[in-house]
């Protein structure tokens, strides 16, 4: 995992050299997991956060990237710009932790501070349906709003 960023090395404690660890497999009881979708990284733009893009985006990606039946998705909900372990940074987790479920995603047993569902279940299908609306969902913003956001980072094209 360190051959990608520091991002992917906190989810080593997941799998067993290459393989995922016995006790995640077993936890979600589910035939061979061949794949596993790891999102090291989600971010919004500030002014289209709140609307559940995020995990309308992890519903799609996963929908499109795992098979129906051997896959899995692996989320850290740790805020990258607030220390977790100060108050605000145990209230962001808890609400990214609540976002992330949205999408299906629940607490790995063996490895606290992870989430991870399945897709050979019915929970990211059912919860993709349900975000299906976001899509749909239109956002207005004004330039003024979109050239604060950009300045920092820039353009985002």
């Amino acid at each position: 995992m360190d051959s990608y960023s520091q991002a992917a090395v906190e989810f080593a404690p997941l799998f067993d050299g290459l393989w995922l660890d016995e006790a995640v497999q077993e936890q979600f009881d589910a035939t061979l997991i061949n794949d596993v979708v790891v999102v090291l990284d989600a971010q919004l733009a500030l002014p289209v956060r709140g609307h559940q893009l995020g995990a309308w985006m992890l519903s799609e990606v996963s929908d499109r990237m795992l098979s129906s039946h051997d896959g899995l998705v692996l989320a850290r909900p740790i805020p990258d710009d607030i220390d977790p372990n100060t108050h605000a940074g145990r209230v962001a987790t808890e609400r990214l932790t609540q976002h992330w479920r949205s999408c299906g995603l629940v607490p790995v047993t063996d490895c606290q501070g992870f989430l991870a569902q399945a897709s050979a279940y019915t929970a990211l299908e059912s919860a993709r349906t349900a975000l299906d609306r976001i899509a749909d969902r239109d956002i207005t913003l004004t330039a003024d709003q979109m050239a604060r956001w950009t300045k920092p980072f820039g353009s985002h094209d």
